[in-house]
Order: structure tokens, then sequence, then C-alpha cells
């Protein structure tokens, strides 16, 4: 996680068991591309095929512990688009939306965790 990144605006943490991510992804994986992925996430991929169950939880437990982070009132599934997340070497990810007016200001960092068929998220919110 950073250290000294200045003011500490929120922490999130999200878990989902991989078993659900797979069997959501088996009956929404169009919905998925339509309406939780980025732009960006989606051309990254390509094509549906390289969204696996494993790569799906780790997407999703970072834009839920992210937007738990900010403390922002629920916009739906279709908000998650407005989420990107980019990997970073070791387990670790950045996150950034222009949604609401706290990440315009704000820099969101965090680590992946994993359990018994579990991805977890842990994110923490920097004042930039």
């Amino acid at each position: 996680m950073p250290r000294n990144k200045g003011k500490l605006l929120g922490i999130g943490i999200d878990l989902i068991a991989i078993s659900r991510a797979r069997d959501f992804l088996s009956s929404h994986r169009d919905f998925i591309y339509q309406r939780f992925l980025s732009r960006q996430e989606a051309q990254r991929l390509g094509c549906a095929r390289k969204l696996t169950p494993s790569l799906f939880s780790r997407m999703f437990s970072a834009k839920e512990a992210y937007f738990k982070s900010l403390n922002e009132k629920w916009l739906g599934l279709g908000g998650f688009r407005s989420i990107e997340v980019r990997f970073l070497p070791g387990d670790r990810f950045r996150v950034k939306s222009n949604l609401w007016p706290i990440c315009r200001r704000s820099v969101a960092e965090g680590a992946f965790f994993y359990a018994s068929g579990l991805v977890g998220a842990q994110v923490c919110l920097w004042r930039s």
C-alpha cells in the first residue's frame, strides 16, 4: 500500500467468491462488457473470452472497494463503467474515476488478497 501520500480520505474493502463471479459471468457476459467495464478496460481485454472468472473477480472487488472508499451514493451497476482499474505488479492496482467530485482531487491505490476460492481487494483513497 502507498505510504506518505498525504491525507487519507477513505478506505474500502471487498470480497467475492470466484464461483459467484463465474456464475454471473456465464449468464451476463455481454452486460458486463456494456455496463461494467470502462471503455479502456474493454479495449485492453479485447474479446470476451479474455475475461475469466478470476480476472472478473479481481476487477469487481477492486471497483467495489474503491466505491466504498468514496462514501458516495450508489448509482447502479452502470456506475462501475466510470471506474477504471489498472493492474500493477505484485497484486497491486490503481483505480480512477471522474464521476464524483472527490475523484478529481484524490488518488486510489490498493492490493488484492486471496483465500480459499475468494478474491478480496483493499483500497486507500488519498488526497492528491
